[in-house]
């Protein structure tokens, strides 16, 4: 198929992006990093080959990992990337049916020093809450999911009110 043929070439790509610009770049990064991670994951799928799915998982991983322990001036922080690719993860890791890999990446989400969350795009934190909280519901932590629920679709309401007050000015 034609994931199976792009799969590595998109893989040489990330592991490319990984190892040579994104360590000594920026935030400015980030984007380039969602993009080419998320195309991964869609080709990993394609293919249905729990084989090129783990390898698409953990090249994932490593970008998170990469943002996740970036010491740079906040300003500039990969950081900021964090929230978008554990929502990545957590999918991954849902399809893949391996919640237990879940759990560590919201402990290194937690001991780690990050920016206050309302620094955060809105709809990564919207992603975010949402794969925690369906994540808290499989471990049978109904009231814990249940706010994180409810975080997610707080956010998304005024997420869309500003929206619509963007569109009314």
């Amino acid at each position: 198929s034609d994931g199976k043929e792009a799969f590595p070439l998109q893989l040489d790509i990330v592991q490319s992006v990984l190892r040579e610009i994104l360590p000594k770049g920026d935030r400015k990064m980030l984007p380039v990093i969602y993009t080419i991670t998320q195309d991964l994951w869609q080709l990993a799928t394609a293919t249905n080959e729990e084989e090129i799915e783990e390898e698409a998982a953990r090249a994932i991983n490593k970008a998170f990992t990469v943002c996740i322990t970036d010491r740079s001036a906040l300003l500039l922080s990969r950081k900021f990337g964090c929230y978008k690719l554990l929502s990545l993860l957590m999918r991954v890791y849902f399809h893949r049916n391996q919640l237990s890999l879940c759990t560590q990446l919201l402990r290194a989400l937690h001991t780690a020093d990050m920016p206050l969350e309302r620094e955060f795009p809105k709809s990564h934190l919207v992603a975010f809450h949402y794969y925690h909280g369906r994540f808290l519901m499989s471990s049978g932590k109904y009231q814990e999911a249940l706010e994180q629920l409810r975080i997610a679709l707080c956010y998304t309401f005024s997420a869309a009110l500003e929206g619509s007050n963007v569109a009314q000015n």
